[in-house]
């Protein structure tokens, strides 16, 4: 699926217990400052290097550093280089909440 900053493509049926995705986010792009009310993530940075906001703490990660986000918390992805991430979480459930977006987007329903 095409998104505003690059590729999100899911590689699990919506029926899966849990959802794997990859992210390919051009370089300098960033994803919403967001928060999801019931999905639980984590992140691989299988390619690039990407600044990744958790909370109040951003962390520079690069090739084969992966981090945890739990529902609720306040998380945005910025690529440093292109950047490819793995994706896995609970299962597409709950709503996005976006405070700050580059593009315009609003909250969603998942």
């Amino acid at each position: 699926m095409n998104k505003p900053w690059g590729t999100e493509t899911t590689l699990t049926p919506k029926d899966s217990p849990y959802c794997m995705k990859v992210l390919d986010i051009r370089r300098g792009e960033r994803l919403s400052l967001q928060s999801h009310t019931e999905k639980h993530e984590t992140l691989h940075i299988a390619k690039g290097e990407a600044a990744v906001l958790i909370g109040d703490v951003t962390r520079l990660m690069k090739d084969g550093q992966t981090v945890v986000i739990p529902p609720n918390v306040k998380h945005r992805i910025q690529a440093m280089t292109r950047c490819v991430i793995y994706e896995a979480s609970t299962p597409e459930t709950g709503k996005t909440i976006r405070y700050e977006d580059d593009y315009g987007r609003g909250d969603e329903e998942l």
